[in-house]
């Protein structure tokens, strides 16, 4: 079975207490979110936000949602805000990428993927996850099987949120 991926090459997290980059732009230092983008922290960033929001971190704020269900325009997900800790600092996952697959017909027999990406789960106070992206399918007829396309957000390690799931239209 074959597998078609965007995983990961979204937005760029943050890094050292950084916001996640989103849709709205670069990042700042603020526990605030980025729009889409997880609010960083000290003690551990907030996930990305996308199709839902994510979740927050210790005292950071998750990423708020953006985009049409319809995926009318589509985005990249968001990064996860980056966590700071005492000697290191540590960076907040990246969201999921875009796929469009336009096609007469399709039989997926593998999958068809835009997570989120995960942050370490030894480091307290770490990162939190990247949202997951969006999976656009135009397709006239075809074949798809149970849990084949997702976008789901990557998690955060403990302190630090996850990322919220992207978005998936099929057409």
């Amino acid at each position: 079975n074959s597998y078609i991926s965007a995983g990961g090459i979204g937005y760029r997290g943050g890094t050292g207490g950084l916001q996640g980059e989103s849709y709205a732009g670069g990042q700042s230092l603020s526990t605030s979110p980025n729009d889409g983008g997880g609010g960083g922290n000290g003690c551990g960033g907030g996930g990305g936000g996308f199709g839902t929001v994510g979740t927050a971190g210790c005292a950071s704020y998750g990423g708020g949602t953006y985009g049409m269900a319809s995926l009318s325009t589509v985005y990249l997900g968001s990064g996860g805000g980056g966590g700071n800790g005492v000697t290191h600092n540590y960076d907040g996952g990246v969201g999921g990428g875009a796929i469009i697959l336009n096609a007469a017909y399709l039989n997926v027999q593998g999958g068809i993927q835009a997570d989120g990406g995960s942050t370490d789960f030894h480091i307290s106070y770490g990162g939190g996850g990247g949202s997951g992206g969006s999976v656009l399918l135009n397709v006239a007829s075809g074949v798809i099987g149970t849990n084949n396309v997702e976008a789901v957000g990557g998690s955060g390690p403990q302190y630090a949120g996850s990322g919220g799931v992207g978005r998936i239209a099929v057409y």
